[in-house]
């Protein structure tokens, strides 16, 4: 029993689903069948995308320096992101809370923070909608 692929791996002629009914087709569809298709050729020589054409140079820097950036990256994203003004906003209520708790006001820390958080937050969602 003969295999659809010839030595190469590729689809043979033969194997087509339906045969080609005109003379043009069938040489069409042998001549494709004869001449193999590489795939990992095409993609060395298609050029890059803009983006990753322009991080090539990144890619020369040590791994550690990249890792940094990275590490730095996320955490900005992460903690800053889209809203600056409520990583601003949580870091002076916990400026507060820890200032209360210093001076002795503990009882005044645990209800102060969730009221100053409160008001942090409705303050960033009343900027939302006047930016809207």
């Amino acid at each position: 029993m003969s295999t659809p692929h010839d030595s190469s791996g590729h689809l043979s002629a033969q194997h087509v689903a339906e045969e080609p009914e005109s003379p043009a087709e069938r040489e069409k569809v042998e001549s494709l069948a004869e001449e193999p298709h590489n795939v990992t050729e095409d993609r060395r020589e298609a050029t890059p995308p803009r983006h990753l054409a322009a991080s090539k140079g990144a890619r020369a820097q040590p791994a550690a320096k990249r890792a940094l950036i990275g590490f730095g990256r996320f955490w900005w994203e992460f903690l800053i992101g889209d809203t600056p003004e409520l990583f601003v906003g949580m870091l002076v209520v916990l400026g507060a809370g820890a200032a209360m708790v210093a001076v002795g006001l503990r009882a005044l820390a645990w209800l102060m923070v969730p009221l100053l958080v409160i008001a942090v937050l409705t303050a960033s969602v009343m900027h939302g909608r006047q930016q809207r």
